[in-house]
C-alpha cells in the first residue's frame, strides 16, 4: 500500500490504513491527505478515485476517507501507518 499510495497523484505525504472486522468480513479503510497536485480535484473525486486504483493495483476493495492536509500525525516508520482493529483469534 505504501508503493502505491506514493504513486497515486491524489495521495499527500500522509496516509493511515485501519483494518476492521465487521460480520465476519475484514474492511480496509484508509485515510488520506489530498495532494498539492491534485487541489483541483475534489474529495468526491478522490473517494472515487483512489479506491479503483487501489483495487486494480491490489485487489483489494479499501473505503477511503479524505482528511484535511496536516491533520494526520507525520510518521517515521511505516509500521505507525497501520491500525488492526481486528479482535484477535485467541480473544474468542
Amino acid at each position: 500500500m505504501q508503493r502505491k499510495a506514493g504513486s497515486l497523484a491524489e495521495v499527500g505525504d500522509e496516509f493511515r490504513v485501519e483494518l476492521d472486522r465487521v460480520d465476519d468480513m475484514d474492511q480496509v479503510r484508509v485515510m488520506i491527505e489530498p495532494s498539492s497536485e491534485s487541489a483541483e480535484l475534489s474529495d468526491r473525486g478522490r473517494k472515487v478515485q483512489v479506491p479503483q486504483a487501489w483495487k486494480a493495483a491490489l485487489g483489494l476493495r479499501v473505503d477511503v476517507d479524505v482528511v484535511p492536509h496536516g491533520s494526520l500525525p507525520r510518521t517515521q516508520f511505516k509500521a505507525d501507518r497501520l491500525t488492526d482493529r481486528r479482535r484477535k483469534l485467541h480473544e474468542g
